[in-house]
């Protein structure tokens, strides 16, 4: 059995595959992919024979249920991976004896789907792949027809009309990826490039981005292309200019940019923020932050432990003295010896819009920007549904910070959602 996974940034596809193809000539190795990150957004093609299991997670690609995923199996595979279970539970055996070790399994696979399967999230996952299909333009059949939210039991039927046939589905949902594929990006460019841009008033970097050098590269370049007569960048407009999606929108990259952005990065944005003497900021007090104003952040070192160490710099040796330190998993030790034990991440999915990436933008540059003043008031918190919002006030906290409480800033208008990249 041959483990791989197919990443976000989706670097080793071809990689992968070649390997695979390889490996069954010899007919030697089984390759089992984990696309649970890359399901949410440009889901492999199992068609073409090369992968024999796949690992998947719906809630990386709905948002809900959390705790419901699946291994996707060959039919052919089930026979010879199913004698090697030893444990069973209730639901998985024809008949067993309770005397003695015999047992006969069910076949197929209900014969791995021990216990009672969680039955009501698994018919949410339903109505989660209903709403990837409206993401593509409606077939002729729906042509006239009043749209209908997908968790109403009528759009179960325009469901079933819309996914009559395999080609069909595999054409619908395919179609709705690539959309979603391309928002997220265009997203996770916006936000990157700000990042990279944004200085402390003494010129200090404020973010470390992580990320491939051939995705940063894009987005200098891009940035420097697009200067303004002044010379200055998208990063570095005055703050009553930064928290525009509009503007944001209207600066996204040329359809061959924003192609070659896709192939090295997904729609993950890791960083580390830096005072303006180049300290880091604690990862820690990032998220506790952001946390009062509503905005939530995963931060540490996201259960990889490998891509920790490498864009860290981090050693086993490091690790070890971390631990010896008091340093766990989970805790709010985030700066040992003046380096970070983590990072922070920002992760897009299909309902995330512009407003989402200018409040956020905003939060960073009120409370960890040198020259935009003291914090003196609260962000206010993202609502529960940004993407479907027409308005999303952030001003009170930068107009307090300026001295000029009693003037309101416009609020954000949205420039996009999810199914209008």
């Amino acid at each position: 059995l041959f483990t791989s996974w197919q990443q976000q940034q989706r670097l080793h596809d071809r990689q992968d595959a070649d390997l695979q193809q390889q490996q069954q000539q010899q007919q030697r190795w089984v390759l089992l992919v984990d696309a649970a990150k890359a399901c949410g957004s440009h889901p492999p093609d199992c068609s073409d024979g090369l992968i024999d299991m796949l690992a998947l997670s719906y809630y990386k690609i709905f948002g809900h249920p959390t705790g419901l995923g699946a291994l996707v199996v060959r039919r052919s595979l089930l026979p010879v991976l199913l004698p090697q279970k030893s444990y069973f539970g209730g639901g998985t055996v024809e008949v067993v004896l309770p005397q003695g070790t015999h047992v006969v399994r069910r076949k197929g696979p209900a014969g791995f789907e021990d216990g009672t399967l969680p039955f009501t999230s698994i018919a949410a996952a339903r109505h989660g792949f209903a709403q990837l299909a409206a993401f593509t333009q409606p077939p002729a059949a729906l042509a006239g027809q009043t749209p209908v939210k997908p968790c109403q039991p009528s759009s179960l039927t325009v469901f079933d009309q819309l996914l009559t046939g395999v080609d069909q589905q595999r054409k619908m949902l395919r179609a709705s990826f690539d959309r979603i594929d391309q928002h997220m990006a265009c997203l996770t460019w916006s936000m990157m490039q700000q990042l990279l841009l944004l200085r402390h008033s003494n010129g200090q970097n404020v973010a470390v981005v992580y990320s491939q050098p051939e995705a940063q590269n894009l987005l200098l370049a891009h940035a420097s292309s697009s200067s303004n007569g002044s010379g200055s960048k998208v990063g570095h407009r005055p703050f009553d200019q930064l928290s525009d999606p509009v503007a944001e929108a209207a600066a996204a990259p040329s359809s061959e940019a924003l192609q070659q952005f896709q192939a090295v990065q997904g729609p993950v944005v890791c960083f580390n923020l830096l005072r303006p003497d180049g300290r880091y900021v604690g990862h820690q007090e990032v998220a506790k932050l952001a946390n009062i104003h509503g905005i939530a952040l995963r931060t540490g070192c996201f259960c990889n432990p490998g891509a920790c160490c490498h864009y860290l710099n981090l050693t086993s040796q490091d690790l070890l003295q971390n631990h010896a330190a008091g340093h766990v998993c989970w805790d709010d030790h985030d700066i040992i010896n003046g380096r970070p034990t983590g990072a922070v991440r920002v992760s897009f999915g299909y309902m995330s819009c512009y407003s989402d990436v200018a409040v956020f933008m905003t939060f960073l540059r009120i409370f960890f920007v040198d020259n935009m003043g003291a914090p003196a008031a609260a962000v206010e918190p993202l609502p529960a549904a940004a993407a479907g919002v027409d308005k999303v006030p952030v001003a009170a906290a930068a107009a307090a910070a300026e001295g000029e409480q009693s003037k309101q800033r416009p609020a954000i208008q949205i420039a996009a959602t999810a199914a209008n990249t």
